[in-house]
């Protein structure tokens, strides 16, 4: 908790936001089961929407705002290292230069801090 309210400063942000070994990412911003529809069309798909929050940010954010909004805590808690685990397996699959900076214990530490925050803006609104 108080390493995600620390992290609230400008100058943090900017340290955050300039250190090289987090690979960012286009975000949606406000990534939760109400901002997706089903298409129809072919075999269907799930469509994102509402991108009023895009941005460059770390991935890790999207996942824990979905998890923060979407999935009760039981199921949260056992299953969240799974999904971070192979959300990790496919950044690494897609950009294997990324596993010299970031490892998955830098991913997990990277997911709850953005855990955290995504709660701590939730009870502040």
């Amino acid at each position: 908790m108080d390493e995600a309210l620390n992290g609230s400063s400008w100058a943090n942000l900017q340290a955050v936001l300039h250190d090289k070994s987090i690979p960012f990412t286009l975000t949606h911003g406000d990534f939760h089961a109400a901002n997706f529809l089903w298409s129809y069309q072919g075999e269907g798909e799930l469509v994102a929407v509402d991108w009023t929050e895009l941005g460059v940010w770390s991935p890790l954010t999207e996942l824990g705002q979905m998890m923060i909004s979407d999935v009760k805590p039981e199921l949260r808690r056992s299953c969240e290292k799974d999904l971070v685990r192979g959300y990790y397996d496919r950044l690494v699959e897609l950009n294997p230069s990324i596993k010299k900076t970031f490892s998955f214990e830098q991913c997990w530490d990277n997911y709850e801090v953005h855990l955290l925050e995504v709660l701590l803006s939730a009870v502040s609104l």
